[in-house]
């Protein structure tokens, strides 16, 4: 989860052509390729330059890193722990502690439209073509179908032997990869 210090705050009467421009690199010094993977309160679009973070202060921002510009923010009453893009650039799936929220991205504002109760949903990923994605809480992953939410039974991977740290979409087959961390 990226830290609150320091992040403006977007406001919402300002058109597209008049919004603040921001050096990125300044509110995000730590932004690299490695901090892309690693941090799950950070994802970027696949289709479109943009940014989403979740912070500690409650909020959900998209930035757009070619204009230098904040796109849209929502705060929420808890803090999001993750964040991943839809690979259209359309929608963000957030997690929660208790659940997670999958959202539409407008013009300037982020509308959540379904919540699934899933605790400590700490990584998620979407499939390539987006239809599916999965969600890591500790040693289990579960797929979804992104547009009905549906989680089918033989889609539940559990009882890893540790804490599932990453996923990745097989290219090829459209399965789901994991790498679990092992506490020897």
């Amino acid at each position: 989860t990226v830290q609150a210090t320091n992040l403006p705050k977007l406001n919402p009467s300002s058109s597209r052509s008049t919004r603040k421009r921001y050096d990125l690199k300044r509110v995000f010094p730590w932004l690299t390729a490695v901090s892309l993977n690693l941090d799950p309160g950070l994802d970027v679009c696949i289709r479109k330059p943009l940014i989403a973070t979740c912070s500690t202060d409650r909020t959900v921002r998209i930035w757009n890193y070619m204009d230098m510009t904040l796109e849209a923010m929502k705060e929420f009453e808890e803090q999001a722990l993750s964040v991943a893009f839809h690979p259209s650039g359309f929608h963000l799936v957030v997690g929660f502690a208790d659940r997670i929220r999958m959202m539409n991205i407008l013009v300037d504002d982020i509308i959540p439209f379904k919540d699934i109760t899933i605790k400590t949903a700490m990584k998620f990923l979407f499939s390539h073509g987006g239809d599916k994605f999965a969600v890591a809480n500790n040693q289990n992953v579960h797929v979804y179908y992104f547009y009905t939410a549906e989680n089918p039974g033989n889609m539940v991977y559990k009882e890893h032997s540790g804490r599932v740290t990453c996923i990745r979409w097989h290219q090829v087959m459209k399965s789901v990869l994991l790498l679990v961390s092992i506490n020897l």
